[in-house]
């Protein structure tokens, strides 16, 4: 079992819902020390980057499976994001979880917003997402033709059920604020 921290896009529970199936785990507020996010420079998806004086919002999965972790790396892959250890931190204390970083070269844009990012990209992130991941075997178990869909209407990860009452997941437009920003 693996804990991940999420900063961007899968902060959305709807999209968590899509993406992380039948086994997702509950997500908890948390933040990553030393790192800033912000739009990809020139694309439409978030980035996080190295950064002296801030600490990235985001939430925490804890005790992600395989299945969950396939679903997310076929997700996060298609931006050549890849999983990197870090240390968050979560209800006061210090959690060792893993981040996906992207790869080297992605300038950083303007600050982030999940909100603007929702209104600009959601519906079709959404529709992208409702389908394919039971396909081709992206759900980790190597089989094929089965829906997402049907992984969560059969009482997966919804956005009522995936994070704790109390956290805050679709984070606005200034979550990732820098000491003295």
């Amino acid at each position: 079992m693996t804990d991940v921290f999420l900063f961007g896009t899968l902060c959305w529970p709807e999209l968590l819902r899509l993406v992380g199936g039948a086994s997702c785990p509950v997500g908890v507020d948390a933040e990553l020390p030393g790192y800033h996010v912000s739009w990809a420079k020139g694309q439409a998806f978030p980035a996080i980057h190295p950064k002296a004086g801030c600490r990235a919002r985001g939430i925490l999965l804890r005790g992600c499976d395989a299945q969950v972790l396939a679903r997310m790396d076929h997700y996060e892959s298609g931006f050549g994001y890849r999983l990197h250890p870090v240390t968050v931190t979560a209800a006061g204390l210090q959690v060792e979880a893993q981040v996906y970083l992207p790869p080297d070269g992605l300038a950083p844009g303007p600050e982030w917003s999940l909100t603007d990012w929702q209104e600009a990209h959601g519906a079709l992130a959404l529709e992208a997402s409702s389908g394919g991941y039971g396909r081709n075997g992206a759900d980790g178990t190597g089989r094929t033709g089965t829906g997402l869909s049907d992984d969560a209407r059969a009482g997966g990860c919804t956005a009522q059920g995936a994070v704790r009452p109390g956290a805050v997941v679709a984070l606005g437009p200034e979550p990732h604020r820098c000491r003295g920003a």
